[in-house]
Parts: C-alpha cells; sequence; structure tokens
C-alpha cells in the first residue's frame, strides 16, 4: 500500500509532502515487517475481534509504534465502537527542512494526542482525531526553544457516515454467514428430525409438538430476516443520505474554489503589465470568465493616500468616460461623500459591468470589517475572506462575502501594497449555481454556518424537522471554513423499502402459517399409506434379493461347468494325439482333415471355457489400488509383443494418468481392446492403436483408437453382449466374451463404456474411471 501526506495551505501552496510504502496482512490487518522502506510493526487500524485489550497502533505519517489505550465504548450512530487514546512525541525535522535553521540549526518535534475510534469485530477504523503542538529544539542541546505552530486533524463527518455504512455493511454480512444461514440449516435439520420422528411415534402430543416447532422456527426465521432486511435498509437510506450531501457538498466546494483561483491569474496579469488599463483589464477579465465559466464579478481597487485622491478623482474615468467619485455608505445605506482618512481603496475597475457599475468607487476601507479582511491580506499575500456582508451593488441588502487579494508595487524597495484584487460573492447566487450542478433532493434541508457559528445560509426553516438523518461537512473558502449541515426526516427515500419490509413479514408469517397447517394435516393422516410403502419397498427388498441370489448362482454354476468342463476336454485332447500317433500313415492322409477338425473345435472350446471362467471371477478382486497406466500399458506391448510383430503394427499412447482401480481388471479391458484393435484390420495395411485420456471433472475417459475394419451403426449396441460375434470363425478367430468382460470390469469401477465407429475407416471404444 502507498500512503500520500500532503499538508498545504489555503491557497494550495505545499508545506511539505511524503509518500510511504508498506505491506498489510489482508487477514490480521497487521503491518508485514518485511514490505516497505522500514520495518513497521503493530496494526494499520485496529485488531479483528478486539476485547477492549489494548494493541499496537503504526503511525505510518509519524513512523512510529503506538500503544493505544482502551478507554471506553460508545456508539456512533447506533454502532458499538471501542475509544482509544495515546500521547506521544514525535520528530519531524526530515519533513520540514524547508523552514529556517531547519535541519542546520533546529530541528522541530511534535507533542501529539491521538485517538481512534475502532468497529472491534472487523477492526475497522470509524473515527480519527489528533491534536498536535508543533517545537523548535536546538539540534545540538536538543533543548526545546520556542512553539512553531500547532494543528488539528480529524475524519470530517461525511467521512465518518460512510465508514460507519461500511462497518455496518460487513457486520450484516458477517451475521448471515455465521448465525443466520448455519441457523437455518440447523433449524431445517431439526424439522427434518421432527418428522421422522414422527412417523416412529403413535402418540399424539408429538404431532402437536413437531407442528408447534415448525411455527415457532419459521416466525423466528421471518423475524430475524425482517430484522436483518430493516437494518440493511436504514444502512442503505443513509448511504443514499450521505450520497446526496456529499454530491452537493462538491458541488458548492467546486462553486468556491473557482472563484477563490480566479483571482491569482488577475493578480498575475498586473505583476506583468503594472500600468494596466481600465479596457486591458475588461478584456482580459472578460475572456478568463467565460473561459473558466465564472458566474462572480472581479473587480480592482488601487491603494489611494489622502494627497492623491484629489488627482484620481479628476483624472480617472469609469467605463462612461465619467469622473470616479469616492464613496461610502451611511448606516442608512446611502451613498455618501467618504471621510478623511490616510489611505482609500475605491473600486475601480470591474467586470462584468452589467449590473455591477453601482460599486465603482466605494472605498473598501470605509467598512471596518472589509478594513480587516484588506489588512489581513495585505500581511499574508493570499487571499482573505469578509465575514458575511450586505453587498454594495445590490439596492435591497443582499448577504454576500468579499474575496481580496493584495497587490504589491515591485517597482518600489521595499515593496509596498499597490491594490487589491476583489471578488463580491452573493451567497444566493453561490447557492444557486451549486444547485443547478448538483439538485439537492428536496427531502434534505440544508443549513450553512461561518466558522464563528453565524448562519449564513439555509433552505427552509427546520427548526420543527423530525432529523433522524444529519451529516456536517466542511468547505474551506480561503483562509475561512463554513460548516454544511444537512438533515433529513426518517421518511427520506425509504417509502418503497419499508413497504416491501412489510410484505416480507406478511409473506414469512403467512407462509409458515400455511406450512405448518400442512404438516399437521400431512402428519395426522392415516399411517396405512406409510404401512404400504414399506410392504412395497419390503417386497421389492425381497425381490432384489432373490434376484441377486439368482445372479450368484449363475456365475457359480458358470465357474463349475467351466471349470469341470476342463477335464473332459483335456481327455478328448490327449486322445486325438494318441490316435493321431497310432493311425497308419498310409491312412493318415484321408483322416488328417477330420482330426484338425476335432482338435480345432476342442482348442476352440478350450478357449471358451478359460474365457467364461474369467468372466465368472469378475468382480472377486477385494481391493482397489494405484495403477499407473503408463507401466501398464507398457507390460501389456510386451506381452502381445509377437502378434504386433506378426501383424506389422504400431502401438502409441499420451502420457496417462494414476488412477484408482483393480490393476487385473484394466489390465484385461486394455489387452482386450488393444488385442481387437489389431485382429480386426485389414492384411493390406498397417494396423495403427492410438491411447489416450482426457481428464474430465470427476473421471477420467480413456479412449483407444484403431484403424481396423469398423463396426456398423446397427451393431454397435449388441457387441458388448457375451458370446456375440459378428464375424465367423472363418473370418477372424474368437470366442465373443472379450468386450463382455470390459463392460463388466468398466462397470464395476462405476464406469461406462461405449464404441464410436466408421466402417473401412476405424472405431474409438472408450470407456470412464471415476476419480
Amino acid at each position: 500500500m502507498k500512503n500520500t501526506f500532503d499538508v498545504r495551505k489555503p491557497s494550495g501552496e505545499e508545506i511539505f509532502k511524503a509518500t510511504k510504502k508498506y505491506g498489510i496482512d489482508p487477514i490480521t490487518s497487521e503491518h508485514i515487517p518485511e514490505l516497505g522502506e522500514i520495518r513497521r510493526k503493530g496494526f494499520l487500524f485496529g485488531p479483528p475481534n478486539c476485547k477492549k485489550q489494548d494493541f499496537k497502533y503504526w503511525h505510518v505519517n509519524y513512523d512510529s509504534v503506538l500503544s493505544m489505550k482502551f478507554l471506553k465504548e460508545e456508539r456512533l450512530q447506533e454502532l458499538l465502537v471501542y475509544h482509544y487514546v495515546t500521547k506521544f512525541t514525535a520528530d519531524q525535522t526530515n519533513s520540514l527542512d524547508h523552514l529556517n535553521g531547519v535541519p542546520e540549526a533546529r530541528g522541530v518535534d511534535l507533542e501529539v494526542e491521538l485517538h481512534l475510534w475502532i468497529e472491534p469485530i472487523s477492526g475497522k477504523m470509524i473515527k480519527y482525531e489528533d491534536a498536535a503542538i508543533a517545537y523548535f529544539y536546538d539540534i545540538k542541546t536538543k533543548k526545546r526553544l520556542f512553539p512553531w505552530n500547532k494543528f488539528h486533524n480529524s475524519f470530517e463527518e461525511i467521512t465518518v457516515s460512510r465508514k460507519i455504512a461500511e462497518a455496518k455493511q460487513h457486520l450484516q454480512k458477517e451475521l448471515w454467514l455465521k448465525k443466520t444461514i448455519p441457523l437455518s440449516f440447523v433449524l431445517l435439520a431439526l424439522i427434518v428430525l421432527l418428522i421422522g420422528y414422527k412417523f416412529l411415534e403413535k402418540l399424539l402430543w408429538r404431532l402437536y409438538l413437531t407442528v408447534s416447532l415448525i411455527a415457532l422456527c419459521g416466525t423466528g426465521l421471518t423475524f430475524m430476516i425482517y430484522s436483518s432486511m430493516k437494518s440493511n435498509n436504514r444502512t442503505l437510506q443513509y448511504n443514499e443520505f450521505e450520497n446526496e450531501c456529499e454530491n452537493f457538498h462538491f458541488a458548492i466546494t467546486k462553486e468556491i474554489t473557482k472563484s477563490v483561483n480566479a483571482l491569482y491569474p488577475v493578480k498575475s496579469l498586473f505583476d506583468i503589465y503594472p500600468n494596466l488599463k481600465n479596457d486591458e483589464f475588461v478584456r482580459f477579465v472578460k475572456d478568463f470568465q467565460n473561459l473558466q465559466n465564472l458566474k462572480f464579478p472581479i473587480s480592482y481597487a488601487p491603494l489611494i493616500a489622502h494627497s492623491d485622491k484629489v488627482q484620481f478623482e479628476s483624472t480617472s474615468l469609469d467605463h462612461r468616460n465619467l469622473p470616479v467619485k469616492l464613496f461610502e455608505m451611511n448606516a442608512s445605506n446611502k451613498k455618501v461623500s467618504v471621510e478623511k482618512r490616510n489611505y482609500y481603496a475605491p473600486i475601480y475597475y470591474i467586470e462584468p459591468q452589467l449590473g455591477n457599475i453601482s460599486p465603482i468607487g466605494f472605498d473598501l476601507l470605509s467598512n471596518e470589517t472589509r478594513k480587516k479582511t484588506l489588512q489581513r491580506a495585505s500581511k499574508t499575500f493570499e487571499i482573505a475572506t469578509t465575514e458575511l456582508i450586505y453587498l454594495v451593488q445590490y439596492s435591497e441588502k443582499k448577504p454576500g462575502l468579499l474575496l481580496v487579494l493584495a497587490i504589491q508595487d515591485n517597482s518600489k524597495s521595499p515593496r509596498i501594497i499597490k491594490g487589491f484584487i476583489t471578488s463580491p460573492i452573493s451567497i444566493d447566487k453561490l447557492f444557486h449555481n451549486a444547485f443547478i450542478s448538483k439538485q439537492l433532493n428536496s427531502d434534505i434541508f440544508l443549513e450553512v454556518h461561518d466558522n464563528f457559528g453565524n448562519l449564513i445560509y439555509s433552505t427552509n426553516k427546520i427548526s420543527n424537522l423530525d432529523r433522524q438523518l444529519n451529516q456536517k461537512s466542511t468547505v474551506q473558502v480561503a483562509d475561512r471554513a463554513w460548516s454544511l449541515s444537512f438533515h433529513g426526516s426518517k421518511s427520506f427515500g425509504s417509502v418503497q423499502n419499508k413497504s416491501f419490509e412489510n410484505f416480507v413479514l406478511i409473506i414469512g408469517i403467512l407462509f409458515t402459517a400455511l406450512i405448518s397447517t400442512f404438516l399437521f394435516f400431512v402428519l395426522s393422516d392415516d399411517r396405512k399409506k406409510v404401512m404400504e410403502t414399506n410392504k412395497r419397498l419390503a417386497a421389492e427388498l425381497d425381490e432384489r434379493e432373490r434376484a441377486e441370489k439368482k445372479l450368484i448362482d449363475v456365475e457359480q454354476f458358470a465357474y463349475i461347468a467351466s471349470h469341470d468342463l476342463q477335464q473332459p476336454l483335456r481327455t478328448v485332447s490327449n486322445y486325438i494325439g494318441l490316435i493321431n500317433d497310432f493311425i497308419p500313415d498310409d491312412t493318415k492322409k484321408e483322416i488328417e482333415p477330420f482330426i484338425k477338425t476335432i482338435s480345432g473345435a476342442t482348442s476352440r472350446m478350450q478357449e471358451l471355457i478359460k474365457d467364461l471362467l474369467e468372466y465368472s471371477r469378475l468382480g472377486k478382486e477385494d481391493n482397489k489400488t494405484e495403477v499407473n497406466c503408463n507401466e501398464l500399458l507398457n507390460n501389456i506391448i510386451t506381452d502381445l509383443e509377437s502378434m504386433i510383430q506378426g501383424q506389422n503394427a504400431l502401438i502409441t499412447f499420451d502420457k496417462l494418468p494414476i488412477i484408482n482401480g483393480y490393476k487385473s481388471g484394466l489390465n484385461s479391458v486394455f489387452q482386450n481392446l488393444i488385442n481387437n484393435a489389431i485382429k480386426f484390420n485389414t492384411s493390406d495395411k498397417v494396423s495403427t492403436v492410438h491411447i489416450q485420456c482426457r481428464v474430465l471433472a470427476d473421471e477420467y475417459l480413456f479412449e483407444v483408437i484403431d484403424n481396423g475394419i469398423g463396426i456398423e451403426s446397427r451393431y454397435l449396441d449388441k457387441i458388448f453382449a457375451i458370446f456375440q460375434r459378428l464375424h465367423s470363425e472363418k473370418e477372424f478367430s474368437g470366442t465373443g466374451i472379450g468386450l463382455a468382460q470390459c463392460k463388466k470390469i468398466v462397470e464395476l469401477h462405476g464406469g461406462r463404456i461405449g464404441v464410436s465407429s466408421i466402417p473401412m475407416v476405424g472405431s474409438t471404444f472408450y470407456f470412464t474411471i471415476p476419480k
């Protein structure tokens, strides 16, 4: 994170500026010592879930760790906060090295009292306030010399309100995540348990207890949601109110800033052209006002000694070429000749002239309020602002203020005051312009006070207003500050929200009543339906058990039959060999075809019995293990090496995953599919087989791709049935059990198997294994 500490004068001139970088743990809010230009320890704001204990706070502007002491609990706009305080000394010599004698002979240190208001759950800083006195001290002896300055920093009320709203939203979110939602699940589980318990109980009072608890839980949850919505709507209402106030605050600040900043370019014009004439002044100011869209006049008042008064009045002409006569206003607000005084400051040039010619010749030094402002501007050479005054250009009493900027005569030494640039600002026009740019909601009322507490402006009489919503902010007017107080009633922007709150409450109660009534009738219904359901389920269970027993019997029969048939077949095979040995050579040729036919049929029968025996044993493997599919395929390719070389086949595979399964079963699946891919091919092309795997969300999808003879679409659903063959023994040898074995093995894993094929192009056998 980066923090910029920027201190300026009211004119905007920079006093000093410092930028610091630091790291913050987003969970604990503590500084990360390893990040930033120095090692910082302590919290950025406050510790989350603090329990009124003291904590270490690193103040990034002072670059020091502070021990914040718990003071008391407070409530800010209904938000509970902990108030902490500390006092400390901070050396600011390095930041203020532009001051006279700093740091060569003098240093600067601060005596600071710091207050923090922390929201205890989130640790967010809601409010900040410090007060400090700066002292010069001797660099060599470290002895304190004398005070240099004092200042006070604090969050504006508009900032505090924003932080309160953010904290309330955070707490509301925490309430939902940690309490409301878990409690809702608990209540739901309780309802389910009670319903289940009711079906096992015959006592009638259990029924009433169940329905009563459901009604109570539903009503409680409804009121919890209603309360949460009400609190959230209050926060939204205040956010809307705050946004309205902030928008208007920015609008009035913009209007004031434009007027204040307009005086400096005019002053620069006099610095460049010391003998500036009326028409030149009017032309420049007019163009500048049009460019900046300024709404207030700008005037020039030269400083005239009494000895030069007669000459000034005889030689100075206004825009009508009439002599300028100096005047002042009496107690009856009438123009009278100026009294004799050492100096005069009459308004001479003014633009725009339309509607503003009446002040020409008015002596600004004739009024005590204006005189003090001119004196203050002469000392600081910054813009000074009067208190609330009545502007001269209006016949009726219109309140306003006067901005004053002194002009020096650079041709003389020492420099003396030559005159003053002024800008009279009508309060009504100022706020009217702000209202045009950012129309304030009609339900919000505004009061503006100066730094002495005097009322400057008010949108309406609001003494009897229900001030539930209140907001304050400060506007800097050159060297003065105005306090803007916004007030809104509890009905501000909330009528629709309140209607929806009540609607949710009514709907929640009605829904709870409906559910409770429905459950009452459901739970009190005759239990015959439950008993019938139980009987039907029991019958289905018995039927399933019988089917499973039959399946077991079939598998046992297949195992016993295939096992017992092995011996007779071996006997037949042995006797065929003996017959072949005892037959004379002259008759062998005649019966050799018969012997070969019997021998081939015996071999196929043995192969069929062997495959059937393996099929019956599928599923007997107890435990799944980790299977490295890459190693598995390498072993299979080695086992099928003679077949691969004999068919001149090419077997490739991508990098395959390590999966959890039955190793021997997976070995059979891959071996059967590869064996079929090589076998079912034409002799005029090289057989290619490629194995790949795609990792899906919850399963692995294996694909075995070949360039064989393919399968017609009408047979795709039949090839996985046991003993299902599509070709004669003369075309392709086999028992018709291999793909049935693959299907059973894949299904034992909880997967599925299938095939897509194009005749004479190739086939893709795919199967899935769950993760």
